[in-house]
């Protein structure tokens, strides 16, 4: 009973880190918007690093404004050789991230890593242009490990306590019926 209670607790993360995932790439579907918006208006902006550090950066910040009770510590746009290029802090604008998400960043797809201590939600940056996908970088938003440590810590309690639960009503049920199959009968051969 254990061993399966600690096989779903696993289940539950995985499970929750893909829920985290998706609310990410829901998230990040206001910077796409945005890199739209300036690709449209400036369409130099891809080459025009300042330019878009700027208004990306902008977008970190709002976004992060208005998701800091959701336990999300950052928004960040890093490009494809991992240097951040926007960020809701902007003291780590121009800084490289950690070989670890770098690598992840060279696979060019959708996925959540732990590093340090933080969940990075890395979404690819992929345009359509002329036939081809060209790929630009990530959206990365970070979540603290601490937020899903507690959502698992507060699961294997309640399993916990289910499990303690049970144990002591089975305990209850064999011993009423050893009693009732068992001690009763012998019970009454002794008074005979």
């Amino acid at each position: 009973m254990s061993v399966s209670t600690f096989a779903h607790i696993q289940e539950l993360k995985i499970d929750y880190l893909e829920a985290l995932e998706w609310r990410s790439e829901a998230l990040a579907q206001l910077i796409f918007r945005d890199i739209k918006m300036i690709k449209k208006y400036t369409p130099t902006a891809m080459k025009n690093y300042p330019r878009l550090s700027e208004k990306l950066s902008w977008s970190c910040k709002q976004l992060f404004e208005l998701n800091q009770k959701s336990s999300i510590v950052h928004f960040a746009v890093i490009n494809s050789q991992g240097l951040i290029v926007a960020h809701n802090r902007s003291a780590q604008i121009d800084q490289q991230v950690s070989s670890d998400l770098r690598s992840h960043i060279q696979k060019n797809n959708t996925v959540t890593v732990l590093d340090g201590d933080r969940y990075h939600t890395l979404i690819p940056i992929i345009e359509h242009i002329n036939e081809q996908d060209i790929f630009f970088g990530m959206i990365d938003i970070g979540v603290p490990k601490k937020v899903v440590s507690l959502k698992i810590k507060r699961l294997l309690i309640n399993s916990i306590g289910l499990l303690a639960l049970f144990l002591l009503v089975t305990f209850f049920c064999i011993s009423l019926i050893l009693y009732v199959v068992v001690g009763r009968p012998l019970s009454k051969l002794m008074h005979v």
